[in-house]
């Protein structure tokens, strides 16, 4: 057998083991249809529905938790917008696709680390993330597009750096930009940093003044819509920005709670393990070695751009003094396997090693997945899985064949997972619900408190806020402490309205 028809036969052998992983880790979609629909991913639905029920497309995606009145990109929603018009918003059909970019993103991943690192890095890298993907198989969730095309901006940060043509550094500059789309606390810091490499360059003349232009060109065009949206509306991001930079002036911040959150971040970023002394060991062999690989090998200045890009992340985080969640840094993780893989081939016999590493780090995670009676509970008891809400929403038409009202609490108050599942469901039953309206009918669907927080409970929502001050007709307790409350109100009660201030659209995004 020729070296073609080997390297051929190792990479149909390597896929074929990708897709039984990714389909191992997609059995509670294949088989109970069932996904997480947490209030983010049931937000992202309501934004798709927004731009099909109004014809009018969108300039900003999901708002920003951490700064009020900031804004990730549209990008994700309009990636995804074919899919739901084609399924009329079923979210099953949309968890297929969410499955279909994750092969398409392992597909992506295999011929970057190929083109900078070769073959060998790029089937070991191929195979060690497609174990990580089981993290996000089934969460339809806007952060992963980030952790999608990281690796592109990767590859074309590299690329300008080798190739100093102004179609690189156009590329490079869209993107990054195209990052900040997916989740701005990861996309931004990449901004900034992608910046100020391309400024340092110009200034000390290692890129052409035309390369600096197209790469201005490349990052103007992918955040066009941030500055049309700001125009628009009076700078209201740019005003956002320099409130929350001047807050952080008058912040004191304890150090240590600090420290602790960014090293167990970083570490996680790194390896994908949890923080612990031999993990932090391994992290500083780790960086140890890839910083020796910078200095001392052929492919020197991809390691540099890994290790410019690693620190640089962590460096600019630091203005953000608040907790980082996971998805504000995972999409270093591809880049961090792409390098780790490549360390396969300094050492021969390390390539095995790091997939039984992987498998064994990620055993609960396939066995969890594999476990038909754990997902079966799941769909049940999960107030978070879609196939609880859906049915908990269909068994309220099933209830009666009349038009009724309802209204909908969470303890965040948007309540995006049972409205979305009444509104889809409502198509299918001749539109006889009506969203947070009183009618002869009412219900109410009534998610328990967090169990940290047992105050929040719905009570004084449903007396001073629904304005229905009675005992319910019949109540309908599940398992996991989500409840259904059916009412029958007198036209005296159902002219009492209930607060115009409750939160029954996207508008707060």
């Amino acid at each position: 057998m020729n070296k073609n028809k080997k390297n051929l036969a190792l990479v149909i052998l390597a896929f074929t083991v990708v897709i039984a992983i990714n389909l191992l880790q997609s059995i509670r979609l294949i088989k109970f249809g069932n996904f997480n629909f947490h209030t983010d991913i049931a937000r992202d639905f309501f934004l798709i529905k927004n731009i099909v029920d109004h014809n009018r497309p969108s300039l900003i995606g999901p708002r920003v938790g951490e700064i009020s009145g900031l804004f990730h990109g549209p990008a994700w929603i309009y990636l995804n917008l074919p899919v739901f018009l084609l399924s009329n918003g079923n979210p099953v059909a949309q968890n297929y696709f969410c499955l279909f970019l994750v092969i398409l993103s392992e597909i992506s991943l295999f011929f970057i680390a190929k083109k900078i690192f070769g073959l060998k890095t790029a089937l070991v890298a191929t195979l060690l993330y497609a174990l990580k993907m089981g993290d996000w198989i089934g969460n339809y969730f806007h952060p992963f597009g980030a952790i999608i095309f990281s690796p592109v901006f990767y590859y074309f940060f590299y690329q300008a750096s080798q190739k100093k043509s102004k179609k690189n550094f156009f590329l490079w500059g869209l993107a990054v930009g195209l990052l900040a789309h997916f989740q701005l606390g990861f996309g931004l810091p990449m901004v900034i940093l992608s910046f100020l490499s391309a400024t340092i360059g110009l200034i000390k003349k290692k890129n052409p003044l035309a390369n600096f232009a197209s790469f201005l060109l490349g990052l103007f065009v992918s955040l066009a819509n941030f500055i049309v949206f700001d125009f628009r509306h009076n700078f209201l991001q740019t005003k956002s920005i320099i409130i929350f930079l001047k807050e952080i002036g008058i912040k004191e911040t304890p150090l240590l709670p600090l420290i602790q959150n960014r090293l167990k971040s970083i570490i996680y970023a790194a390896l994908a393990l949890p923080v612990s002394f031999w993990s932090l060991f391994l992290l500083l062999i780790f960086l140890a070695t890839v910083i020796y690989l910078a200095k001392n090998n052929k492919q020197k200045r991809a390691y540099q751009k890994y290790l410019f890009i690693f620190a640089g992340f962590w460096l600019v985080s630091l203005i953000n003094t608040g907790d980082l969640q996971g998805y504000h840094y995972w999409g270093l993780l591809p880049l961090s396997i792409i390098v780790i893989a490549s360390l396969s081939r300094l050492f021969p016999k390390f390539s095995l090693l790091l997939i039984v590493f992987y498998l064994t780090l990620n055993s609960n995670l396939l066995v969890g997945n594999f476990s038909l009676i754990s997902q079966k509970k799941e769909a049940n008891l999960s107030y978070d899985s879609w196939q609880f809400i859906s049915r908990a929403a269909q068994s309220i038409f099933a209830d009666n064949q009349e038009e009724f009202g309802y209204f909908a609490y969470t303890s965040d108050l948007y309540s995006y997972p049972p409205r979305y599942a009444m509104e889809y469901w409502n198509r299918f039953y001749q539109n006889r619900a009506c969203q947070f309206e009183k009618k002869p009918l009412t219900y109410l669907l009534i998610f328990p408190p967090p169990a940290d927080k047992p105050w929040l409970e719905a009570s004084w929502w449903t007396k001073n806020q629904v304005n229905i001050d009675k005992k319910p007709e019949r109540v309908l307790n599940f398992d996991n402490g989500f409840r259904l409350e059916k009412y029958s109100l007198s036209p005296k009660e159902i002219n009492i309205p209930a607060d115009p201030n409750l939160i029954q659209s996207s508008h707060f995004r």
